[in-house]
């Protein structure tokens, strides 16, 4: 459908998982770039207000330089007839689950890991129900992650630098709170409550109008129609990016932080 929208001369948003393999992502962003659209992951947690904040802090210096990222995504997703568990639906904790622990470093770092080692667990099916790994990143900062199907654990992320720390609370991919612990003292922050699901919502499409105008601003778009198969996208966990002002053009084109982790 991706390719599709593209090749019919629209910009998308494609929700995760973005590809299945390197081939695929390759395919799409040579698509992106031959019609001159474009083309991102659908990944709102970067235009949740607290999370930005996270980065404008870590950007700022006041946690000092960035020793580690540690972040967790696991849950009971026990169905077997789910996708979630089935390989010819892109099923598994990688896909659907890692991509959040793999790329909250890349948003708060604002580059991506030059070198990622990881293990994880199959199911019968064929599926990954857990992976853990960790990642090096150009600058030194190691980032672990853990994910898996079968159990609740965590759901928080922790940024560690050489004067102090942040701690991020539960859900970390749409979280509305954090603790700033820095030279001695502590600073919390918090911001609207996620969980509550008219708030939610309004968080969601607040990000999709901000992914939107990014995208007009980046490229030069007047009109930035969506195409109808990435409206779904929308609707379920809105539109965003991982990228930043920092990072080139050639990657606020398209990018998927998965096919890099590869």
């Amino acid at each position: 459908m991706t390719m599709a929208a593209l090749n019919a001369g629209k910009h998308v948003v494609c929700e995760k998982a973005f590809a299945l393999n390197a081939g695929e992502a390759t395919e799409m962003i040579e698509s992106a770039r031959r019609n001159n659209r474009f083309l991102m992951e659908a990944m709102w947690t970067w235009f949740i207000p607290a999370v930005v904040d996270i980065r404008r802090r870590v950007i700022a210096g006041e946690i000092g330089e960035i020793v580690s990222v540690d972040a967790d995504f696991c849950l009971d997703i026990s169905d077997p007839d789910g996708r979630h568990r089935r390989a010819a639906l892109a099923g598994g904790a990688l896909l659907d689950l890692s991509i959040y622990p793999l790329t909250f470093p890349c948003f708060v770092l604002g580059e991506y890991p030059d070198e990622v080692r990881a293990i994880g667990r199959l199911t019968d099916g064929g599926v990954d129900a857990a992976v853990a790994g960790v990642a090096a990143f150009p600058n030194g900062t190691l980032s672990t992650f853990q994910t898996s199907l079968d159990a609740v654990i965590g759901l928080g992320a922790r940024i560690v630098g050489t004067t102090g720390r942040i701690d991020v609370d539960p859900p970390f991919w749409f979280t509305s709170s954090f603790t700033l612990h820095s030279s001695g003292l502590i600073y919390s922050t918090s911001r609207c409550p996620t969980r509550a699901w008219p708030t939610r919502w309004l968080m969601r499409w607040s990000a999709f109008a901000m992914a939107t105008f990014r995208a007009m601003w980046s490229r030069g778009i007047r009109r930035c129609r969506p195409c109808s198969c990435s409206t779904r996208s929308a609707s379920r966990s809105a539109w965003s990016t991982p990228r930043n002002a920092e990072l080139s053009d050639a990657r606020m084109q398209t990018h998927s932080p998965q096919r890099r982790a590869r």
